[in-house]
C-alpha cells in the first residue's frame, strides 16, 4: 500500500451522516449516499469540508418517496430515483434546481450515461421485465437491450443477495448481473465483456427457487457452503488494478493486478497504516475509498493500532482526538505493484 490518506468528515448537526452505503467521487466532491438512514446524499470536498446535502423525502416535486438508487455526473448533478418510482429527479450541482423525468418503468437501479440516457437493470411495467441490463433514453423513451433477461435469476420474486449490480469507477461503468459469472463494461453504449470466473461456481437454477427468506436453512445452506458465488457486492478499477467483493460462504474483498493477473486479499494489507473497515465504498481518480465507522474509535485495538501504526504525528493526533460522536473517517488508499 501507499500514499494512505484520512479524511475527516466534518461533523456539524446539518451534516450528520447514519450509514454510508456508498459513495461517488465527482469534481474534487465526496458524494456521500446515506439514503437508507437519513434520507440524504450529503456532498463534502476533498478535504472533508461540508458542501451541501439533498434531503426531500416525500411525493411532491423534486421529491422521492422511498429513497432508492442515486448517481453523480461529470457536472456534479446529482439523481436520485425512488424504489419503485416512475420518476428519475436530476438536481443541480449545488442541490438549489431540480428537474424531473417521468418514466414508463420501474427500476430499482440506474447510471447516468450521456446525452439523457441512463443504464437501467430489469426494467418492468408489470410482472417481471422482459429485458435484463438495458439503457433507457429520458427524451423519447426508448430502451435498448444490452443483456437478456435470465429466468429465473432476474426474476423480482427471486431472492438477491446484493443491493447493488452497478458500480461506477469515474467514467466508467461496470456491471455485474445477480447470480451471473461475469462482470460487464459499457463502453460506447454497448457492453463488453469485462472479466469473468468459472459458471461452475454460480449456484444452478433450482437451487436460487428453493431458496425461501421465510426458511433461513434454505439461505443459510446455499450461502455457508461457500461452494457458489452468491454476489458481487462492489466492482471497481483505478489505473492498474481491479477490486472485487465476493460473496462466498465470507464477504471477501480481492485486488487483481491488471499487469500481473496476481490477486490478493485485504488480508495482506498493511495493517500497521491501514485502519479502515473491510469494505470498498468507490473510488477517486486514483485511490480505493473506504471508511472508519465511529464505533471503531470505541474499541481499545484500533486505538493502539493508531498510537503504534505508522502514522505522521498529525495523522495520529487527528485520529485519536475522534470521538463516537463524529462522522465516519474516510480511508483513501492506492496500491503498488504486486
Amino acid at each position: 500500500m501507499k500514499d494512505i490518506q484520512y479524511v475527516l468528515l466534518e461533523t456539524k448537526e446539518e451534516c450528520l451522516i447514519g450509514e454510508i452505503t456508498e459513495i461517488r467521487y465527482s469534481n474534487g466532491n465526496f458524494f456521500i449516499n446515506d439514503l437508507n438512514t437519513t434520507q440524504s446524499i450529503l456532498v463534502f470536498n476533498h478535504n472533508g469540508d461540508f458542501v451541501y446535502k439533498i434531503n426531500r423525502p416525500g411525493n411532491g416535486p423534486g421529491e422521492y418517496a422511498t429513497p432508492g438508487s442515486f448517481d453523480v455526473d461529470e457536472f456534479g448533478n446529482v439523481y436520485i430515483m425512488g424504489l419503485g418510482s416512475r420518476k428519475l429527479i436530476k438536481y443541480s450541482n449545488n442541490g438549489a434546481r431540480f428537474e424531473e423525468f417521468g418514466i414508463d418503468y420501474m427500476v430499482n437501479e440506474f447510471m447516468v450515461l450521456e446525452k439523457d440516457k441512463i443504464l437501467v437493470n430489469c426494467p418492468f411495467t408489470g410482472g417481471n421485465s422482459q429485458v435484463g441490463i438495458a439503457i433507457l433514453d429520458l427524451k423519447n423513451k426508448s430502451i435498448t437491450e444490452l443483456t437478456p433477461f435470465r429466468k429465473p435469476y432476474d426474476d423480482m420474486q427471486t431472492m438477491h443477495f446484493g443491493v447493488n449490480s452497478f458500480f461506477r469507477s469515474s467514467n466508467k461503468i461496470l456491471f455485474n448481473p445477480h447470480y451471473s459469472n461475469i462482470v460487464y463494461e459499457i463502453e460506447n453504449e454497448k457492453s463488453r465483456e469485462y472479466l469473468h470466473f468459472n459458471d461452475k461456481l454460480i449456484p444452478p437454477a433450482e437451487d436460487i427457487l428453493n431458496l425461501n427468506p421465510r426458511n433461513p436453512e434454505s439461505v443459510s445452506n446455499l450461502v455457508s457452503s461457500g461452494r457458489y458465488v452468491v454476489d458481487i457486492s462492489s466492482a471497481f478499477e483505478i489505473n492498474n488494478f481491479i477490486t472485487l467483493t465476493i460473496l462466498r460462504g465470507t464477504s471477501n474483498i480481492i485486488f487483481i493486478s491488471k499487469k500481473t493477473g496476481n490477486i490478493i486479499c485485504t488480508s495482506k494489507l498493511d495493517d500497521k497504516l491501514y485502519l479502515g473497515e473491510n469494505a470498498i465504498l468507490g473510488v477517486t481518480e486514483e485511490s480505493f475509498i473506504s471508511k472508519i465507522p465511529p464505533r471503531l474509535v470505541l474499541s481499545k485495538e484500533w486505538t493502539e493500532k493508531v498510537r503504534s501504526g505508522d502514522l505522521g504525528p498529525e495523522t495520529k493526533k487527528k485520529l485519536l482526538n475522534i470521538t463516537e460522536l463524529s462522522n465516519p473517517i474516510l480511508v483513501l488508499f492506492k496500491l503498488e505493484d504486486f
